[in-house]
């Protein structure tokens, strides 16, 4: 592979930036999946509500409360990373299941790896 002449000794491409921080913050997500006790469901809604920009709705916050109680209770890494990649990929102002549909295949995704052996450390 040729040497890129206008990237300085020691520089990496975007690309690989940006690898190395999806990388970090997917062992970061797997690594600390696990609910600590001060992200309550306040704390949680609280949170979700920030990622949106908006107050939430009562029927937001009903779905968000369901998707707490029976899937969750989430972790606050595994929740800013699945609202950080939904909100990239599919932008704001969606119905909220489709951003709980990304916290619950975070969330799962997460708990499934701590189960097998080639879980990232």
């Amino acid at each position: 592979m040729a040497a890129n002449p206008a990237r300085k000794a020691g520089q990496t491409a975007p690309v690989e930036r940006v690898e190395r921080r999806a990388w970090h913050a997917f062992r970061r997500a797997f690594a600390d999946w696990t609910p600590a006790a001060t992200f309550t469901r306040p704390a949680f809604l609280a949170l979700v509500a920030e990622y949106l920009g908006k107050a939430l709705a009562p029927y937001e916050q009903d779905a968000l409360t369901v998707a707490y109680d029976t899937v969750g209770p989430f972790a606050e890494a595994t929740t800013c990373l699945a609202f950080e990649h939904a909100l990239r990929v599919r932008g704001r102002g969606l119905h909220v299941a489709v951003y709980t549909h990304y916290l619950k295949v975070f969330h799962l995704s997460a708990a499934q790896a701590l189960h097998r052996k080639d879980a990232p450390r």
